[in-house]
This record gives C-alpha cells, sequence and structure tokens, in this order.
C-alpha cells in the first residue's frame, strides 16, 4: 500500500513539473510574438517616416528637373541605410525609372510602401521603398534561442530539485525503515540492551529488561547500572575494570530481581566517547546465563566431591 501510494505522489509531482514546464514554453512564445509584432511594427513606422523624409526632399528636385541630383540622393541614401533597404525607386507614370538602387541581398521578408510625387504639370512619380525585414525573424529567432535556454535551464533546475526531493525522501524512508528493524531487533531480543550517561545512570534501555529482572523500563531509568549487582565486590570490580580499560568482556555477575529471585548474567560494556575522546556514557548487553552458571558450580561441585574420596 505504501508503495502505490509513493508512486502515485510522485507522479503527481512529475505531472506538476510538466505541467510548469509547458506553461514557460507557452509564455516564452507569448513574449516572443509580441516582441516580434513589436519589433515590425517599428520598422513599418519607421519605413514610413521616411518615405516621407524623402517625398519632400525628392519633391523640389523633381520639381526643377534636377533628375541627376535626385537619383544621386536616393543611391547614396539607399546605400547608408543598406542594412535595412532591399530596394529603392522613383519611377514616372508612363514607366520611366528616374532612379533604381537595389541591395545584392535577396531577402526572404519584404516590405513595401509607395508614394505618389508630384514633379511637374499633370504628372507625378512613383517613389517605391522596400524595406528588408529579415531582422525581425533573426531578432525573434535570437529572442526565441535566449527564452528557451533559459527554460531548458531553469527545467534542468527543477528537474534536479525534484530528483533529489524524491532521492532525499527515498533515503529517509529507507532510514526509517532500518531503524524500525533495528528497533524491533533491539526490542525483541531476549538480551538486555542499555545506555548510560557518563555517570553510569540509565538513559536508555530495551523493553526485555521486564522480563529478565522484573523492572519496567520506566523503573529503570535513571538508576545506576551496577544498582543489580548483589556482591559488592563484583560490583567494584566492573568499575575498577571500565575505568582502566574502558570496556569489560564477558564479565559474569550475580544481580537480583525485582521479586528478590537472583540471576547469573553475563555483561559486554563499553564505553562511548564523543569527537573530543572523552567519556560521555557506557553502552553494553546483558545476556542471562544462569544455567550455565549453575552447570558450572553443579560440575565444580561434582569434582571437588570426586577430589575427596
Amino acid at each position: 500500500m505504501k508503495n502505490s501510494v509513493f508512486s502515485k505522489r510522485w507522479a503527481i509531482y512529475w505531472f506538476v513539473l510538466l505541467v510548469v514546464i509547458f506553461l514557460q514554453i507557452i509564455l516564452a512564445w507569448t513574449v516572443v510574438i509580441n516582441n516580434q509584432k513589436t519589433y515590425r511594427s517599428e520598422i513599418e513606422n519607421n519605413a514610413a517616416r521616411n518615405i516621407q523624409f524623402l517625398h519632400t526632399l525628392i519633391q523640389e528636385r523633381l520639381q526643377n528637373k534636377e533628375y541627376d541630383s535626385v537619383d544621386y540622393f536616393l543611391q547614396q541614401w539607399g546605400k547608408s541605410y543598406r542594412q535595412h533597404v532591399a530596394e529603392i525607386s522613383l519611377t514616372t507614370a508612363n514607366g520611366f525609372v528616374l532612379s533604381h538602387y537595389q541591395t545584392d541581398s535577396k531577402p526572404a521578408h519584404i516590405f513595401s510602401l509607395t508614394n505618389t510625387i508630384p514633379y511637374s504639370y499633370l504628372r507625378s512619380a512613383t517613389l517605391s521603398l522596400v524595406i528588408d525585414t529579415d531582422s525581425i525573424f533573426r531578432h525573434s529567432s535570437r529572442l526565441a534561442l535566449t527564452f528557451g535556454g533559459l527554460i531548458f535551464l531553469s527545467s534542468l533546475f527543477l528537474v534536479t530539485l525534484t530528483w533529489l526531493y524524491i532521492r532525499q525522501n527515498e533515503l529517509s524512508i529507507n532510514l526509517k525503515n532500518s531503524e524500525e528493524k533495528y528497533r524491533s531487533l533491539i526490542e525483541n531480543t531476549p538480551d538486555i540492551r542499555y545506555k548510560t550517561d557518563a555517570k553510569g545512570k540509565i538513559v536508555y534501555i530495551s523493553p526485555s529488561v521486564h522480563t529478565l529482572s522484573g523492572y519496567t523500563v520506566e523503573e529503570s531509568i535513571g538508576k545506576h547500572m551496577t544498582g543489580g549487582i548483589v556482591d559488592p565486590q563484583e560490583r567494584d570490580l566492573l568499575l575498577t575494570s571500565l575505568r582502566k580499560d574502558g570496556y569489560v568482556h564477558d564479565f559474569t555477575a550475580h544481580l537480583k530481581r525485582k521479586d528478590g529471585s537472583t540471576w547469573w548474567a553475563s555483561a559486554n560494556i563499553e564505553s562511548r566517547k564523543n569527537h573530543n575522546g572523552n567519556i560521555i556514557g557506557m553502552e553494553g548487553v546483558v545476556r542471562d546465563v544462569t544455567e550455565r552458571v549453575k552447570a558450572k558450580i553443579l560440575l565444580r561441585k561434582r569434582e571437588l566431591k570426586l577430589e575427596s574420596i
């Protein structure tokens, strides 16, 4: 059940992430289109102003029949603005070309404007201006690439964050499962596991303490770890060994239960240290070895009996 919920939750996260990326693409495309329209409008307005400017300057020259001057002026003007002007021509009503300028480039996208200029009695000329609008699409392409790069980087960032979040949750779940397994192992083992502070007082003890000693976990917390030892000499020997070596292995002692009965225990205890090397407490495992000790005592009695015969 947990796995299905887990998978469903991450499926929702990935769906939301894809929706966010899709909205980013739509937003970027909208910005590019609007920018393209604005840029085209600026070019068209600029072309309209230019043709009006040419109209004013050329009209007087035409009326004075200064055709060479007009041709020279248009040629020079076209060369000056050759980055934007694809073609410019001045043609009379009967088709006579007074001036013509054309760049070598062949733009795929153009914008044309015409204007009629009177130059003599009952006659007029047509001024034609062709603007290269490829720059609009080049500008839009650069803008689209910029937004595309930003979307890619932001999407990569979001995917990375999502993956890290998923990975972190997986590690947390695995750690939690491991802790639960370890806790279950500790709580279900017949041995008593405990931890103490620097003064030897118990700060943690496994539930098995109730089975072996009759004391509950709550009753055991705060007591000294040697409090249940019957023989004072055994207690002193244990503390001396811990102060000297910092640990004891298979230390056998006679302990007293809550109901007054006694039992034999074997203890493995090690000191706990901080990063400075100072002892901050003890950690130990106590195992019931009553049957083993009784067997040894019985065997020893038989040996003594045989020796006395």
